[in-house]
């Protein structure tokens, strides 16, 4: 068994997916110990991070420290000092990676410590993988984010009647607070890419789009959005960060849109951080439609009820993140799959791996498949079932959050290393 040091990069910062790859180490019998190292300021700023401890550190004796990739290396001297250096880190991006480095390219020593040797970074996305190869330097390993199969089971009440789809679109008025706080030239370009948005093709991914926008402007304010975004790591971070949310909120709409065609849809949506739409909201972002669209407020439910999410209906809808390009499957697909709840999903080439076109999931390419695709399944409810099932399944078999700890411990060498 391993001994695995747990750093967490912002005390009281939560991540889900790391918070439950932790879990599931202890859950094998590996030996963790949990170092937060900071209370989490008003805002972030890499001048205000106190490196980690060494003594402390040391003292834990890892055979391996883990850390969310990108913000858990925003101390490129700890992780390049002598005493540190030979030990190995595993970084679990299960994010893009474009955000993070926009924020700390300025940061000295960053890419260094991102290049270290013995630093092997886990990125969810085959696309974000290649990019951090060839733009950076930085190999890395693929992964997929898991569930757990105690936390995650078919629930036998509950209905088998209805289309759900769980997800959550940000308020409108918010984005355009976002792009309005911004400076001028950087704000002008954030206006002109939330308008190139709604004409672009489904699920464009955000941040070329963005390029191709700021590019597209006069040439006097294209290259006055390119110094701000140069000089002030904020202004470029904001940028990106609104260009991903309103993408994922075209998306997702979008395909909520299409499947109101043919079904009423029941909209399961938290609003924990009080950024996202309500039901007024929701109502008015899709419009008049064919079929109703039913808003339940999830924010009450606690970690470990979100089970409860898939108990109902005969089949799940959702609408992958757009800056997910050949992976980056999110969370509900094998929280689904564990439930025994069947899914249509937009197609990635990395999902489509990991869960077989019509025999464990159901796909479509674009937002106008999914009338036809969504019409289909719901006239073949026993199919869609047994799909259900198969899903279940290929989730037990190679989906668990155990999995993807076995498989950093063997990339790492760090299953070796104790065994001997």
């Amino acid at each position: 068994m391993a001994r695995i040091l747990y750093l967490i990069p912002i005390e009281g910062m939560r991540d889900l997916a790391c918070e439950q790859f932790i879990r599931a180490a202890r859950s094998e019998g590996h030996a963790v110990v949990e170092l937060p190292l900071r209370a989490a300021p008003d805002k972030f700023s890499t001048q205000a991070s106190a490196s980690p401890p060494i003594a402390e550190v040391l003292r834990a004796k890892p055979d391996l420290i883990v850390t969310r990739g990108g913000l858990g290396i925003n101390w490129p001297d700890f992780f390049l000092h002598e005493e540190i250096a030979s030990l190995p880190v595993a970084a679990l991006w299960f994010d893009d990676p474009v955000r993070p480095l926009a924020f700390f390219k300025n940061t000295p020593r960053y890419l260094d410590a991102l290049r270290r040797p013995g630093m092997h970074h886990f990125v969810w996305d085959g696309h974000w993988r290649d990019w951090l190869r060839t733009r950076h330097a930085v190999p890395s390993y693929p992964i997929h984010l898991a569930a757990d199969p105690k936390e995650f089971y078919p629930s036998e009440d509950g209905d088998a009647e209805g289309v759900y789809f769980v997800g959550t679109l940000t308020r409108p008025s918010l984005m355009r607070a976002k792009a309005d706080s911004l400076s001028f030239a950087v704000r002008k370009a954030a206006h002109a890419y939330l308008r190139a948005l709604e004409n672009a093709p489904y699920a464009t991914e955000p941040y070329t789009l963005l390029e191709q926008v700021v590019l597209g402007l006069p040439q006097a304010l294209s290259e006055a959005v390119k110094s701000a975004r140069a000089e002030f790591p904020e202004q470029d971070t904001s940028l990106l960060a609104l260009a991903w949310m309103a993408a994922k909120n075209e998306t997702r709409k979008r395909a909520l849109l299409a499947a109101l065609a043919v079904s009423d849809i029941r909209v399961l949506s938290a609003n924990i951080e009080g950024s996202q739409a309500q039901e007024t909201e929701l109502r008015a972002i899709v419009g008049e439609t064919r079929h109703r669209v039913e808003f339940q407020d999830t924010s009450t439910l606690s970690p470990s009820e979100l089970r409860l999410l898939y108990r109902n209906g005969l089949l799940h809808l959702q609408a992958t993140d757009p800056q997910s390009v050949r992976g980056g499957i999110p969370f509900r697909v094998f929280q689904t799959s564990a439930c025994g709840k069947p899914l249509l999903s937009d197609e990635k080439p990395e999902l489509k791996e990991a869960f077989q076109e019509g025999q464990e999931m159901f796909y479509y390419s674009t937002d106008s498949e999914v009338p036809d695709r969504l019409s289909r399944l719901l006239a073949a409810p026993e199919q869609v079932r047994q799909v259900a099932q198969a899903a279940r399944e290929r989730f037990l078999a190679d989906h668990t959050w155990a999995h993807r700890v076995a498989s950093v411990l063997a990339a790492t060498g760090t299953d070796v290393a104790r065994s001997n």
